[in-house]
């Protein structure tokens, strides 16, 4: 009920809810839903569901979060969370190691990762 108010009022409506104008909503839920797979629950629509996330991504507390968690000025924590704690990768995961559907290709990774690594090392 909201959602057709929103989208079907004043545009500023939805520009000030949604940060983008309604025709940009509907064709994003459309894309959402034909494309990409996004469906209906028993309780809430397409339009709600997207409503609702970009509710809580458009927050400035939402902006603030993200840029201090992937913060280019100094090592944030995207840089501690995304670092592997075995950097050298000189450990296997035991599901990986004696899976042969993994194997081949963690192997082949880990050699291109450990390489770019040791060059990078090199040039600093």
């Amino acid at each position: 009920m909201w959602m057709n108010e929103v989208l079907t009022g004043n545009p500023i409506r939805c520009v000030n809810a949604f940060q983008m104008q309604p025709d940009l909503f509907l064709r994003f839920s459309k894309d959402l839903s034909s494309r990409y797979g996004l469906k209906p629950s028993c309780k809430m629509s397409i339009r709600e569901k997207i409503g609702i996330f970009f509710i809580c991504a458009c927050s400035r507390a939402i902006h603030d979060v993200l840029n201090s968690i992937a913060s280019r000025k100094v090592k944030g924590l995207a840089h501690d969370i995304i670092r592997p704690y075995d950097q050298d990768f000189k450990s296997i995961p035991a599901k990986i190691a004696t899976d042969k559907r993994y194997m081949p290709y963690f192997k082949a990774i880990r050699d291109d990762i450990a390489k770019s690594l040791r060059r990078a090392r090199r040039h600093n």
